[in-house]
């Protein structure tokens, strides 16, 4: 059970607007309450227009966080990793004519707070620019470059290593929009990240990514996410690892006050110095009904699942959420409700269907041998899976 409060007061004029809020979230477990977790965030920002053309931002956040069972750190905690985390950034955006001119900085500060985890503490610092120039009022081309510090509280940490490290950036890419109903970007370039410890292997390799947004039709909302991060990690013997994800979206608003979404993405950890790899898979449904234009009750499934060549690393997660909430925005105004168009979800009749699969079932073994050692094992196939289906439909009411 979650219980998520949250708290938001913007003052805007026409040049500045200024934003301070809170949120937390209060999980308790049923039966594992050692996984129970208080975490909560407090926010401010600011954003100043001081000419037509040019416009300042910044803010700085502080939250109690946490990782639980999944983290690739402490997978066999049974409690979760709570840690402290101090964020702030500051940027600038300049226009002129087709030229774009941005220029930013973040810093991020860890403070883990059990006495096993104080090698994590560090400090993250990112400074970047971006140039873009607009083509068309449809398309645009950019060039990023950024340089990152990653300095540890502690030199050398428990396990000898020296785990900060510097490292750059820099991508070219291309932005375009066919519409308003569809846009998209894609981007390519070069990672560099050069560790203290010189039993680590310096990181260099090639940096892409993109995003699209389609509505092909009212109502329905697809998006699709693919981009790469380098990531540190303390486990033993590795420095960090490489991440190569994707991932697709889709919302659809069956009428004003119900909306279904699905998702899936999946996701590449390549470890560096140490012979691991991770893949991580992750499937969702939901829907969100409103009963009225700001309260809503909704549902929705999870699965995940990582298949790691650590075996015992491996795992497979569940999870179903009932959720209810109030939203600041109205989704919808009640006149829509009667609109012509508007689909009846009370409609009888007969209905058939078909539905197919591929499925994958899979052994996974992992334990001591009787003689000694250790055995690690897995087995599985995998095929093809069909069902049709039949029924009525009736409402009441």
């Amino acid at each position: 059970t979650v219980v998520s409060p949250a708290f938001n007061i913007e003052i805007a004029n026409e040049s500045t607007r200024w934003n301070v809020g809170g949120v937390a979230a209060l999980g308790n477990y049923a039966t594992y309450s050692d996984q129970n977790y208080r975490d909560y965030r407090l926010f401010t920002d600011v954003a100043r227009k001081v000419q037509r053309n040019i416009l300042f931002t910044g803010g700085a956040s502080y939250a109690r966080e946490h990782e639980d069972a999944s983290s690739i750190e402490d997978t066999d905690r049974r409690d979760p990793t709570v840690f402290h985390a101090a964020r702030a950034y500051a940027a600038s955006q300049f226009r002129q004519d087709r030229s774009k001119f941005q220029i930013g900085a973040t810093f991020d500060d860890f403070d883990f707070l059990e006495l096993r985890d104080r090698d994590r503490d560090r400090f993250v610092f990112t400074a970047g620019v971006r140039y873009g120039y607009a083509l068309d009022n449809r398309t645009s081309v950019f060039v990023d470059a950024k340089y990152d510090t990653r300095h540890y509280d502690q030199s050398i940490d428990y396990e000898g290593f020296r785990r900060s490290s510097d490292g750059t950036r820099l991508t070219a890419g291309i932005e375009h929009s066919l519409s308003s109903a569809f846009r998209a970007q894609i981007y390519g370039g070069w990672l560099y990240q050069r560790f203290d410890d010189n039993r680590f292997g310096t990181v260099s390799d090639a940096d892409f990514g993109g995003e699209f947004l389609w509505k092909p039709v009212p109502g329905l909302t697809v998006r699709g996410v693919v981009g790469r991060a380098l990531y540190d990690t303390t486990l033993y013997g590795s420095s960090s690892y490489l991440q190569t994800s994707s991932s697709m979206y889709l919302y659809k608003w069956i009428r004003p006050d119900l909306r279904l979404n699905a998702g899936v993405s999946y996701i590449d950890d390549d470890f560096q110095d140490i012979d691991r790899r991770d893949n991580v898979q992750q499937y969702s449904l939901g829907f969100r009904k409103y009963f009225s234009p700001h309260l809503y009750l909704g549902a929705g499934y999870t699965f995940s699942s990582r298949d790691s060549t650590d075996i015992s690393e491996s795992y497979e997660r569940s999870v179903f959420m009932l959720r209810a909430g109030r939203t600041q925005t109205p989704a919808y105004a009640p006149e829509d409700l009667e609109a012509s168009d508007v689909v009846t979800l009370t409609r009888n009749g007969f209905y058939v269907g078909l539905r197919g699969a591929q499925l994958a079932p899979q052994t996974k073994l992992a334990g001591a041998r009787g003689a000694g050692g250790i055995l690690e094992a897995d087995f599985g196939n995998w095929g093809f899976a069909g069902a049709g289906f039949a029924g009525y439909r009736f409402g009441l009411g």
